[in-house]
């Protein structure tokens, strides 16, 4: 699974999950006495989540069998949340952990990988003023985002705060990355442990009924080790990001957002060339989409988006290691800098390439309907189904992509390939929950081998 692959579970199980950090109704009867003598809710309960996934042709060559073709995974979560009897204060608590089933097909891949058990989110979170006013403090282990989670999207450990008016917004937040998470920077020594700060603050405001600003500025603070390695090469992404947003609804069906990120910081060069020569970061990246919600029965959504993310042409990494940004050396004619954008977030931008958002302009299209949202019986009312069109082109056709199969160098094709997903939904009941993935990828002339790539996950959620 790729960094991307990897980045879109995780927020779609976060926003699955998002219903378990709620607290309504009254409390569980084996928590019954405890409520009535503490006056606090206590919620819990757990997830459950088989799968299946399959995917051929990583390297986009027919020939080569890859090793990893399909598996089954098991995630299983238990959560328990409590909140105060005023509702100003709850606190949550969610472990999980992972059971991988995987296609013995090569001595080097193991049969079955299980991730042990481990805090997912544990926070404290204190509410204080009225609807008009509204402030919240949350401490702990918690989920962070700035916006559409383009720049910034992580579950990590710190503090955050909001503040809430009718027209206003406001967040601020301070945070540690957690040690168990992989470096961005997958080269750097001790990858699989990552130690970065963040640091950051969000503006809203809503200036028309339907029209609304964001502003926000996101800084990250590399605490790895960046000593030179055997060859010289040292290690180290300092990083600050500027976003400004515009979104709001047009006529009250079509909805709109544009959003402008700058990335400033700095990094290393690649040591074969420069030894340890620190090179700033100028990188940049574009949304922007549009979404119309059709009258109907069987509530159609159509979109349309076009995203850009900067690339690199004489960059000598690639888009995972934050060093080798630049082939030449600052003050040159090429500039020194590192132009490649690299977030800490993401979109979702199809299941079977399932690219970064470096050196890389998308469209896509799509549509999603219920055909059955005219029925009046729930079984069938919720099913959803979502096709999309994507197309892919690199920035610089010398730069790297995150696909490490394309072509790079004099002569190289921008033109990445083209990709058609559907997914379908499935709502059986209100705890039951179906889920199929489908993802085709017809590579273009970026590539030196032309096979296409298939992606299908089924997956079944339940709460427990």
């Amino acid at each position: 699974m790729s960094q991307e692959e990897l980045r879109r579970e995780q927020q779609e199980t976060i926003e699955e999950l998002r219903g378990t950090e709620d607290v309504s109704g009254s409390a569980n009867r084996l928590w019954g006495a405890l409520a009535r003598g503490t006056g606090w809710k206590f919620i819990y309960g757990g997830w459950y989540s088989p799968s299946y996934v399959f995917s051929n042709q990583n390297d986009r060559d027919r020939k080569t069998q890859d090793l990893l073709d399909h598996a089954w995974e098991n995630d299983l979560k238990l959560f328990l949340n409590s909140q105060s009897g005023t509702g100003k204060t709850k606190i949550y608590f969610r472990a999980g952990t992972q059971l991988t089933q995987n296609a013995k097909i090569s001595p080097a891949v193991a049969r079955s990988n299980w991730v042990q058990p481990g805090i997912e989110m544990f926070y404290i979170e204190r509410g204080f003023g009225n609807k008009s006013f509204r402030q919240k403090w949350t401490l702990g282990r918690q989920y962070v985002k700035v916006k559409n989670t383009l720049a910034f999207g992580l579950v990590a450990d710190g503090i955050d705060y909001e503040l809430k008016t009718r027209r206003q917004a406001a967040q601020l937040f301070l945070l540690r990355q957690k040690p168990g998470d992989d470096n961005v920077d997958f080269l750097a020594p001790r990858a699989g442990r990552s130690k970065r700060w963040f640091y950051g603050a969000e503006y809203n405001i809503r200036y028309l009924a339907l029209q609304q600003a964001n502003v926000f500025a996101v800084g990250n603070i590399d605490a790895n080790d960046d000593a030179p390695d055997a060859e010289g090469q040292r290690h180290r992404f300092d990083s600050l990001y500027l976003g400004l947003t515009f979104y709001g609804s047009v006529f009250s069906r079509l909805e709109y957002e544009f959003q402008y990120i700058k990335e400033f910081g700095t990094t290393f060069s690649d040591s074969g060339n420069l030894p340890g020569t620190a090179v700033d970061v100028n990188a940049q990246a574009l949304y922007a989409g549009f979404k119309y919600y059709f009258y109907s029965d069987l509530k159609p959504v159509a979109h349309l988006d076009y995203l850009y993310g900067s690339g690199d042409d004489d960059a000598v990494g690639n888009v995972f290691s934050t060093s080798g940004g630049s082939g030449s050396a600052a003050g040159s004619g090429a500039g020194g800098s590192d132009r490649r954008f690299i977030p800490f977030g993401g979109k979702n931008l199809g299941y079977a390439l399932a690219p970064t958002l470096t050196n890389l302009h998308v469209v896509k299209t799509g549509i999603s309907v219920k055909p059955f949202g005219w029925s009046k019986s729930r079984v069938w009312k919720d099913i959803k189904i979502h096709p999309q069109y994507y197309m892919f082109w690199r920035d610089k056709a010398a730069g790297a992509a995150s696909d490490p199969y394309m072509l790079r160098g004099a002569g190289s094709s921008r033109r990445v390939g083209d990709e058609i997903d559907l997914s379908v939904t499935w709502r059986l009941m209100s705890d039951v929950n179906y889920t199929l993935k489908f993802g085709f990828f017809n590579p273009g002339p970026a590539y030196a081998t032309r096979s296409d790539e298939t992606f299908v996950r089924l997956k079944f959620s339940i709460d427990l």
